[in-house]
């Protein structure tokens, strides 16, 4: 029996046409896992954003009064001028933002408590900590709005 050429020529692509479908197979997977790797946590994405700003601390504040041994709770309330019972705290995370590393600095400067919160039907993250400044003793705060 003989086979035409055009037979063969099929046959011989086949192969070929099956690597080619592996691979754009395997392109595909890589994609999703690099993907699904993004960070999806809103601390961590505000705290890499605010940390290329190197005026991130900068401006005028008013201190919430205080002490130093208030939970994150209660200074969060009384930044967001928020009663403690209408405020849904999501996630409480020790973080450090780098200033965009241009300039070496106290390394307890740079350590804050992110504080995730949904006061429906706005979702915040506040970043807080107590300086113990001889004029203005308090609390330092700064709240984003995330989606």
């Amino acid at each position: 029996m003989k086979r035409n050429s055009s037979q063969n020529t099929y046959y011989s692509l086949r192969p070929n046409r099956l690597a080619q479908l592996n691979a754009v197979f395997f392109i595909c997977l890589v994609a999703a896992v690099l993907l699904g790797c993004a960070s999806t946590d809103p601390i961590d994405r505000l705290v890499k954003k605010v940390s290329s700003d190197p005026w991130f601390t900068s401006g005028l504040y008013m201190p919430i009064h205080l002490p130093d041994t208030a939970s994150p709770e209660q200074v969060v309330a009384r930044a967001l001028n928020v009663a403690p019972t209408n405020l849904m705290v999501i996630e409480v995370k020790r973080v450090t933002i780098s200033y965009g590393n241009q300039i070496k600095i106290d390394p307890k400067s740079t350590e804050y408590v992110a504080v995730f919160v949904g006061t429906k039907p706005v979702y915040t993250v506040v970043f807080i900590q107590y300086r113990p400044d001889k004029y203005a003793p308090g609390w330092w705060w700064r709240a984003y709005d995330v989606k």
